[in-house]
């Protein structure tokens, strides 16, 4: 998972949240996931956001200071990865003081 920028920069210091949707029928062998758990997702030090999950229905959280926090409903597979990019908008209603 990549989290980038309007531009393409990667913003290594956002916060990476999984919400997994359990689904009784949907989701079998996925017991160690309770319905209210939050997954905190571990930034890799180079450019991206990694984590193995069981298959079955997450919300994705990305958030990051200065940017308008985005939410995404994904649907992982037995066996497949997926590569998602998130881009945050700047958001001009933070007021940070520029200090001289």
């Amino acid at each position: 998972m990549r989290v980038q920028d309007s531009k393409g920069g990667i913003i290594s210091n956002a916060f990476v949240a999984m919400h997994h949707e359990r689904d009784e029928h949907a989701n079998g062998g996925a017991e160690e996931h309770r319905q209210d758990e939050l997954i905190r997702v571990p930034f890799d030090g180079t450019a991206d956001f990694v984590i193995a999950v069981k298959p079955g229905v997450y919300d994705v959280y990305v958030s990051s200071f200065g940017f308008d926090p985005k939410c995404m409903k994904v649907s992982v597979e037995y066996g497949k990865d997926r590569a998602l990019v998130f881009q945050l908008i700047e958001n001009k209603w933070i007021y940070t003081p520029v200090v001289e």
